[in-house]
């Protein structure tokens, strides 16, 4: 069997799940790192259509949409798994998947990390009221995620799973920020949760740098 290759920038959340989740099941990888800011790679389009990150090639097989990548590579290769087998909790690990992708990401990454962090480290200006506007959404979020990771040691139940790796790069970049720093500070699951993630090889070996 080939080794994969994964290909986006090391800062993108999505493409962390994708790394964390490699380095889980104790996969070798080629990495393609780019940073879209300054450009995409030629014919990247070949591998994601919609011009996203990240995108992922495994033995003629290509794939893009970060759940997809992670279902694949749980069940393509050796090691853990990492899905649990019960239905309920399969479920309900998909399920924080989802909040992540159709909720958090928007209001926790793009309405308030990127501007609060990343738009004057390019020279621009924070929208602060995008920023206020996002804190509503933003609570719900991480609300949410602490009473689905209350009473269990991850998302997935007693073992670690696919949503904590999906997660868990959304809320690093959170905690790097006082409206993030606030919010978990309120969701003691929650931060309770991010400490035993953080002790784990997989998470401190894929820390993003922002330059």
């Amino acid at each position: 069997m080939s080794k994969p290759t994964l290909h986006g920038p090391g800062f993108s959340t999505y493409v962390r799940s994708v790394r964390i989740t490699l380095a889980e099941k104790g996969v070798e990888y080629d990495f393609n790192e780019f940073n879209f800011l300054e450009g995409w790679p030629d014919g990247y389009e070949k591998l994601h259509p919609f011009m996203k990150v990240p995108a992922f090639e495994h033995d003629g097989l290509a794939l893009y949409e970060t759940p997809a990548i992670l279902v694949y590579i749980n069940a393509a290769f050796d090691g853990p798994a990492l899905l649990p087998e019960q239905p309920a909790m399969r479920a309900k690990t998909l399920q924080a998947v989802n909040v992540v992708d159709n909720y958090a990401y928007d209001a926790i990454i793009t309405r308030t990390f990127i501007q609060r962090a990343l738009v004057p480290k390019l020279g621009g200006e924070s929208n602060e009221a995008m920023i206020e506007d996002a804190q509503g959404d933003c609570q719900r979020a991480i609300s949410v995620l602490d009473a689905m990771v209350s009473g269990q040691d991850y998302f997935g139940g007693d073992n670690v799973s696919l949503a904590d790796f999906h997660v868990t790069p959304v809320l690093h970049y959170a905690s790097q920020i006082p409206e993030g720093q606030t919010l978990l500070g309120q969701a003691p699951a929650l931060t309770a949760w991010m400490e035993r993630m953080s002790a784990r090889d997989s998470i401190a070996s894929t820390v993003p740098s922002l330059g």
